[in-house]
């Protein structure tokens, strides 16, 4: 016979807190990240999108000045983009991961 599941915070007091808050404090705001700009902050999304901009680029330009042709540029634009878009992905996910299991809470006194 299998156990069912155990969250870790279900049976918390008050969501995003340990326990009861003391007598006389109170919840002056509680809010999560934002999942896009944890991303772009945290996991420096921006610098890894120019990075593989540039490594685009750069490979693109060495296959046009090499003289093999825009047809090789294309498939190192391709394949290059496929690793870029499942990079950028992750961050994204990352982010949204982080924000979602992320609460913040500011009280009266603390």
């Amino acid at each position: 016979m299998s156990e069912a599941p155990v969250h870790e915070y279900e049976d918390e007091p008050v969501h995003g807190l340990p326990a009861l808050l003391p007598e006389g404090e109170r919840i002056v705001w509680q809010g999560s990240p934002c999942p896009v700009r944890l991303a772009k902050s945290a996991f420096h999304l921006r610098a890894v999108a120019i990075y593989f901009a540039l490594l685009i680029a750069v490979l693109a330009g060495s296959s046009l000045l090499a003289g093999e042709g825009t047809g090789a540029a294309l498939d190192a634009v391709v394949w290059t983009s496929i690793p870029a878009v499942l990079a950028l992905g992750l961050i994204l996910f990352l982010g949204w991961a982080y924000a979602h299991g992320t609460v913040y809470t500011l009280t009266n006194h603390r």
